[in-house]
């Protein structure tokens, strides 16, 4: 089981699979930041009977690309940048990336 595991983990790491919300320009932290507030608007404005996953990955894209932020392949980053990794919603998920300074 646990090799199970690891071999889809390893899968998922090495097909850079991975996108991260990103800016040129924008510290980590702001980036961080923006994606959280899009997140709890998100959940403000959901509305009962809608499919969470479907809904908030489609309110959390408009919401960051209306802030200038762009989805990029973690092969894409500079790699001077600061990556947290997505969370994860049924196989689905964004992480935050952007500068140190």
């Amino acid at each position: 089981m646990h090799f199970k595991i690891l071999s889809v983990s390893c899968l998922f790491i090495f097909s850079g699979c991975t996108s991260y919300w990103y800016q040129e320009g924008k510290t980590f932290d702001q980036c961080y930041i923006d994606l959280d507030n899009c997140r709890k608007e998100m959940v403000q404005h959901y509305e009962a009977g809608t499919g969470i996953y479907g809904y908030g990955k489609r309110y959390e894209e408009s919401c960051m690309q209306e802030r200038g932020y762009r989805l990029t392949k973690d092969s894409g980053l500079p790699l001077d940048v600061k990556r947290q990794d997505p969370v994860v919603h049924a196989g689905e998920g964004y992480g935050a990336a952007g500068t140190i300074k």
